[in-house]
């Protein structure tokens, strides 16, 4: 699958090869990060007011807020094990624990 965000919050999901697209999902405010858990069963965005979004890729639950940043979330990323980290453009780095 492959995602791409929108500057007024929205997400577009394409399954790969094919190209068909799949439901989207949308945040209160732009996009600024995108990613994907290793076994692709979460993807996870952040945005312009600080939030960090985890939701279900094949739209079999909503979006959730994970949690905030004190500013625009610059980057997201999990690691091999599918732990998520997320970075905000004032320097603070986030390690989300699972729950």
């Amino acid at each position: 699958m492959v995602a791409a965000a929108g500057l007024h919050g929205t997400v577009r999901l394409w399954q790969v090869p094919s190209g068909s697209p799949v439901q989207g999902t949308a945040t209160r405010s732009r996009v600024n990060a995108i990613a994907f858990s290793p076994d692709g069963r979460i993807l996870v965005t952040g945005d312009d007011d600080g939030a960090v979004w985890i939701s279900d890729p094949h739209g079999r639950w909503p979006a959730t807020l994970l949690g905030r940043h004190g500013d625009k979330v610059a980057s997201l990323a999990f690691n091999s094990d599918g732990i998520l980290a997320s970075a905000c453009r004032d320097g603070q780095i986030v390690v989300w624990k699972r729950g």
